[in-house]
């Protein structure tokens, strides 16, 4: 099995051990999780693909062990139902989030350098661990692209940052929400679209910041909104010798903190 053989399951919904062997010599054409499938888990060795996962099922999919890209962008469709991931390698490959529900990156095993594009639905960051201890729900060095019908969502359980600080985050047309965090980014920047684009607080009665200039003497231009949102506040932060320039609409915001030798224009 592998190589040559996608994995289709259907049926009673099962916790599953990996026990086959991991490499990429073995890596799965395809994922897929009929619509009659039950709620799985799976654990045990790594998977490496050579295709997308996709979930048409209404029941959640939760993957525990590592899922590797296998030196190629993939595509994770959240169809019908939602999926969960403790752990994606990227390897400096993109992975486009696609489908109408929701896919979640949880655990406490760092997604290094792994690359995202957003096009459908919601992604949720939810790494745990602790402030300083490296485990990032996105990585690399290319911006994090969120586009009209799609939704990215910062959910830490506690104030963790879940992208890598040389992470831009790039608004065509699409939301970002921060729910109970602190996330810093290297700029925020508008793509095509993006005067649709909104930036906001997630989460009613919290106070939300959002830090721009991550990794220091960076620049960016947003022309999307920028709100508070769900009856909380977003706090916004430029930083680290960085210019901003924000040409769309900002909707009750409480701080706007600048830090030494940054500039921002309003």
């Amino acid at each position: 099995m592998g190589g040559t053989d996608s994995l289709i399951f259907d049926g009673t919904g099962l916790v599953i051990n990996n026990d086959y062997a991991a490499g990429a010599g073995s890596a799965f054409p395809g994922i897929t999780f009929n619509a009659g499938a039950g709620a799985f888990t799976i654990h045990g060795n790594a998977l490496y693909l050579s295709g997308g996962i996709t979930n048409n099922s209404p029941n959640l999919q939760y993957f525990t062990n590592i899922v590797n890209l296998n030196g190629v962008g993939r595509t994770f469709n959240a169809a019908v139902g939602q999926m969960q991931f403790d752990a994606v390698y990227g390897g400096s490959y993109f992975l486009v989030k696609d489908g109408t529900n929701i896919v979640t990156f949880s655990g406490l095993v760092d997604n290094n350098a792994l690359q995202v594009v957003v096009t459908n639905g919601m992604l949720v960051l939810a790494k745990g661990g602790t402030n300083g201890s490296a485990i990032r729900a996105i990585g690399g060095s290319s911006p994090v692209t969120v586009y009209t019908n799609g939704t990215l969502r910062c959910a830490p359980s506690a104030n963790i940052d879940q992208m890598y600080k040389n992470v831009a985050l790039s608004m065509s047309g699409g939301t970002f929400q921060l729910q109970n965090s602190v996330e810093a980014v290297r700029s925020l920047v508008g793509w095509t679209n993006s005067p649709n684009s909104i930036v906001e607080n997630g989460l009613a009665n919290t106070t939300n910041l959002l830090r721009m200039g991550d990794g220091s003497n960076k620049r960016g231009i947003y022309d999307g909104a920028i709100r508070d949102g769900s009856a909380g506040v977003l706090s916004l932060e430029v930083f680290g010798n960085t210019m901003e320039q924000f040409d769309g609409s900002l909707t009750r915001s409480e701080e706007r903190r600048v830090g030494k030798e940054c500039r921002s224009r309003w």
